[in-house]
């Protein structure tokens, strides 16, 4: 079943655009930062570590609390109230609610319990795929009001963990030949539905970029925040620069589309 991951892989860089800097030399670049919301994100698919986050943690219990703390933007503390929520309808419902907010890490785990909740072939081209590409999509673009160029790798390494955990999942119910085969014919329902799903979780980002989630959130993947340097690109041009470069991941999606 490895080579599934492989061919999902292949399948979210080929329908999203998705590029890989040149800047990082094509390496997913991991630093240990404990502020770095993007390498605890990867402990989601580690079960050891999340049974000793529900000794500590009671899930959404306490939603205003959460609330508060998604707005601060305190993405671990965050995901250890989602990742210990044992009610999956309740922890997609609040994903749902919080899908124009625009918060990049949310897109990833909304896709997996989409799956999780409807395990079919069916609910990974019109929602767990979208999502997760929708999310390292965002993930990216806010990379790019980085100076730090070992930033642009988080999008990737989110990408590539999330799909490796979804591979697990898919490969508890369907074969290598079923996933291929499914997806093979089904190009148009993903991009139809990646389409809708990538214009409404965007559209934020171009008609109140202000409003939306920092970026300087996933400058703490980079090396810079590592060594305590600081972001040269002024904190003034962050909207526009994610407002121009969500209007062109758009058009780019659209492009693409238009020519199948």
């Amino acid at each position: 079943m490895r080579k599934i991951i492989v061919f999902l892989f292949l399948v979210s860089l080929q329908f999203f655009c998705f590029e890989i800097s040149s800047s990082v030399n094509n390496q997913i670049i991991i630093i240990n930062n404990k502020s770095d919301a993007v390498t605890y994100a990867t402990y989601k698919f580690n079960p050891d570590f999340i049974d000793q986050l529900k000794k500590k943690y009671d899930g959404l219990k306490d939603l205003k609390k959460i609330d508060a703390l998604l707005e601060k933007q305190n993405y671990i503390e965050v995901l250890n109230h989602l990742w210990t929520e044992k009610n999956l309808r309740k922890r997609k419902l609040w994903l749902e609610k919080k899908f124009k907010e625009g918060h990049s890490l949310l897109f990833f785990e909304l896709g997996i319990d989409s799956y999780l909740e409807n395990p079919v072939l069916e609910t990974l081209q019109t929602r767990t795929f979208p999502y997760i590409n929708i999310g390292a999509k965002r993930v990216e673009i806010d990379a790019e009001c980085s100076s730090d160029p070992s930033v642009k790798a988080a999008g990737m390494c989110l990408l590539m963990k999330y799909m490796e955990g979804l591979q697990s999942l898919i490969s508890e119910r369907y074969s290598e030949e079923e996933v291929f085969s499914y997806i093979d014919n089904t190009q148009q329902i993903y991009f139809t539905a990646l389409r809708e799903l990538a214009h409404k979780a965007f559209k934020g980002f171009i008609l109140k970029p202000s409003r939306m989630p920092r970026p300087d959130w996933v400058f703490a993947h980079g090396i810079d925040a590592l060594y305590k340097r600081p972001n040269t690109i002024p904190s003034d041009q962050f909207n526009e620069i994610r407002k121009n470069a969500t209007i062109q991941s758009l058009e780019s999606l659209d492009k693409v589309i238009n020519q199948k």
